[in-house]
């Protein structure tokens, strides 16, 4: 299992990395294809569809490291007992969601692919929305594992 998670972990990272090159590139072309009158048409869509993959694996991420938005100010305060299961609580909501959501996101994906339209380039649109189940499915799973696994070891 701790090798499923660290593989998983390495091509989380990854993914990231990859799209987050992939976007500093665009930028950096974009900006010479300016100064040259000479900007391809395609890039500003695509640069959008990457800022939104990469907010979306960066929330797994964050999921992942148990660092996502979460307002814990009452949390912090509560007894030992009370306090672990507030956490894991939170925990099972934010899966639950997350899960509706992966759901949901599919849905959507396999509407628009019945239907495709351009987005830019060659690339339809629903191969844009192909990223949004993965990524909650993700942070579902996430969401699980913090149920079983404290928080130090998730970091490792």
């Amino acid at each position: 299992m701790k090798v499923l998670l660290h593989a998983l972990r390495w091509f989380e990272n990854g993914v990231l990395t990859i799209l987050a090159s992939a976007l500093l590139l665009g930028a950096a072309v974009q900006i010479v294809g300016r100064l040259l009158d000479m900007a391809p048409v395609w890039l500003d869509p695509a640069m959008r569809a990457l800022t939104l993959w990469i907010a979306l694996v960066g929330a797994v991420v964050a999921s992942r490291e148990q660092r996502q938005l979460h307002i814990d100010a009452l949390v912090a305060r509560m007894k030992s007992p009370w306090q672990s299961i507030v956490r894991a609580l939170a925990a099972l909501t934010t899966a639950v969601v997350c899960t509706f959501l992966a759901y949901a996101s599919y849905g959507f994906f396999m509407l628009e692919a019945e239907a495709p339209s351009t987005s830019f380039g060659l690339v339809q649109s629903h191969w844009l929305a192909a990223m949004l189940p993965v990524c909650f499915a993700l942070m579902a799973l996430h969401s699980v594992l913090a149920l079983f696994a404290p928080r130090a070891t998730l970091h490792a």
